[in-house]
């Protein structure tokens, strides 16, 4: 296990318990600013496409990556989430958490994928498979890579192998805006660490896609922020909402406490319901939890997830 992720998830695990407030995400340390043993030897100079370095590119203002695959039809475009901004529940809010999260997704350890059908109204998302990734010739092979939703190959060590499938739902279209009816069933999201284990997941019930604004280009939803006046793939974080504050895509859900209780985050040698709730939740009844549940999925209480993406165009199969 990286101990480096160990430290922050134990640090955001200390300060979820108990009950700090959240750090806005504004204020929170950029996911660069981790300790250079984490950050990988040898960026690519400026616009190189060297596979296997950090791509890179300057700008004046936040970027859409100028290697971002164009969309084969503008009325099925798919997208691979590179950025998430979670606003509640309180225990994944910490900055240190989130950057560690989203630190995962900028190096290709925690992949989600959103494939849309604008002609037949219709959304399918979920994991992308980490050990099916065709790499292209791009930075680290993720921004001009080839995906693979999982279907049905699950490891066998874990549950059921179909439990990381994708669900698909209904949309709507507003303009350059979409929106997604409820996805029924369980979007389950693993994150792996550095050398590939399993981190964690987020089981996502009653998942709902707001206002997914698609540019003309389907390139981007949201901008990659630069660093010292360039981005970098593996540790620029990315704009989740424009200049007037509206988010670029929102996602609501419900992690139920019974599904929470059934996911362990492996560097804490606990459960992601002892997390949500602050207190353990298999020797604790759940009305002396710290954290009490704020909403239902059917009949299962749970807590609400609320957050704000961006995503770069993607080949998915």
């Amino acid at each position: 296990m990286n101990k480096h992720i160990a430290l922050l998830l134990g640090s955001a695990l200390s300060l979820a318990a108990c009950g700090s407030d959240p750090v806005p995400a504004a204020d929170a340390a950029p996911a660069g600013d981790l300790p250079a043993a984490d950050v990988p030897a040898g960026d690519a100079p400026t616009g190189d496409a060297a596979m296997g370095a950090c791509y890179t590119q300057e700008g004046a203002a936040p970027v859409c990556p100028t290697p971002a695959v164009a969309q084969a039809n503008a009325m099925t475009p798919t997208f691979r989430v590179t950025h998430i901004r979670i606003t509640a529940p309180t225990a994944l809010t910490s900055a240190i958490l989130q950057n560690t999260v989203n630190d995962a997704i900028h190096r290709g350890n925690f992949l989600w994928g959103i494939s849309f059908d604008l002609a037949g109204n219709r959304v399918r998302t979920g994991a992308l498979n980490t050990q099916m990734i065709t790499r292209g010739m791009v930075g680290q092979g993720l921004i001009d890579g080839q995906f693979r939703y999982y279907t049905g190959n699950a490891p066998a060590m874990g549950g059921m192998p179909t439990r990381w499938d994708p669900l698909t739902t209904a949309v709507t279209v507003m303009g350059d805006r979409v929106t997604t009816g409820t996805l029924m069933g369980t979007v389950r999201l693993p994150i792996f660490d550095t050398s590939g284990a399993l981190l964690t997941e987020l089981p996502l019930e009653n998942a709902v896609m707001g206002n997914v604004q698609l540019t003309a280009d389907r390139k981007c939803v949201g901008l990659g922020q630069l660093m010292g006046g360039r981005f970098n793939e593996c540790s620029s974080n990315w704009q989740t909402s424009d200049a007037m504050m509206r988010p670029y895509g929102t996602i609501n859900a419900v992690i139920t406490a019974a599904a929470a209780r059934t996911v362990r985050v492996s560097a804490l040698n606990t459960t992601l319901c002892n997390l949500l709730a602050g207190s353990d939740c298999d020797t604790v009844p759940q009305a002396m939890w710290m954290r009490q549940p704020d909403a239902m999925a059917g009949t299962a209480p749970g807590y609400t997830l609320t957050t704000e993406f961006a995503a770069v165009s993607a080949r998915i199969q």
